[in-house]
């Protein structure tokens, strides 16, 4: 019998988000496998999910069951997470041995487990130091019977960004119509980047127009490896000949504040090209 359950909060909105909850029942011993599949007409790819269901005959419990790290970025400080361990039940305290990571991880380290029987403590201690994906178990083994694991599973990541330093925008005649240029901000790491607004630095005495492109709302964020945000960007109309305009263009996200320098030069009537560069990359 498959011992996977699952329920979800109905309807999904647009935009917004659904709760899955999955659990995991067997009156027998069985350690068990499955991929949770999620598809929309919306999204891209189908999304795959893992799961793994392992019950044991044990007199031991432990809290959490299992730890699920998320994203850790290289550099940050974690605070250790705590787990708790007793017997199943109504009864004299169990005799405890051991705590010991299945496979050792060099962002993980394990205290020593106090005291040596039920209710006992340890801690997890966390150090992101090297990026890559984290998948180990704390295996804590009684005196007598099966020892129980701590599935512990996360990724260690880099959070990168990349946007133009300066955006030159071109020259403009005085009093004709003006261009825009896209500005891109792409996530060139592995983390997961949350974006809070992009903003002129100038506010509204800045003499360019700036228009929300992708997305046209903020907060957003920016999948790894790629993923972007566009902005749209104009002078406004001068009427002065000979003048070179300025601005910094100002986004905010969880990974600190990334810059780019604006600037443009409008002339007398005559000759003038903007943009003043093409990329095809």
């Amino acid at each position: 019998k498959d011992p996977f359950l699952f329920s979800m909060d109905l309807p999904m909105l647009d935009p917004g988000e659904t709760t899955v909850t999955v659990g995991c029942f067997s009156a027998t011993e069985i350690d068990a496998t499955t991929t949770l599949r999620i598809t929309s007409p919306d999204l891209p790819t189908q999304l795959s999910v893992p799961l793994h269901c392992d019950v044991r005959n044990t007199q031991l419990t432990t809290n959490p069951t299992s730890l699920s790290l998320g994203e850790l970025r290289v550099g940050t400080t974690v605070s250790p997470v705590t787990v708790t361990v007793d017997r199943v039940g109504n009864g004299p305290a169990i005799s405890l041995t051991s705590a010991t990571l299945s496979s050792s991880d060099p962002n993980l380290s394990l205290g020593a487990l106090a005291p040596l029987s039920t209710p006992a403590t340890l801690a997890l201690g966390i150090s992101p130091t090297a990026e890559g994906e984290i998948s180990t178990s704390i295996v804590i083994t009684p005196s007598v019977g099966e020892a129980v694991p701590v599935p512990v599973t996360g990724s260690v990541v880099t959070a990168e960004l990349t946007a133009d330093d300066v955006m030159t925008l071109g020259t403009f005649c005085v009093g004709q119509p003006v261009s825009k240029t896209a500005i891109d901000l792409t996530s060139t790491g592995t983390a997961t980047i949350q974006v809070t607004d992009v903003q002129l630095q100038l506010g509204d005495a800045s003499p360019f127009e700036l228009e929300k492109s992708e997305p046209t709302t903020y907060p957003t964020s920016l999948a790894p490896l790629g993923g972007h945000a566009t902005v749209l960007v104009a002078p406004k109309r001068s009427s002065t000949a000979n003048e070179d305009v300025h601005d910094t263009l100002v986004w905010s996200t969880d990974a600190g504040q990334v810059t780019s320098v604006l600037t443009t030069r409008f002339i007398a009537d005559g000759g003038a090209v903007a943009p003043q560069e093409l990329d095809f990359d």
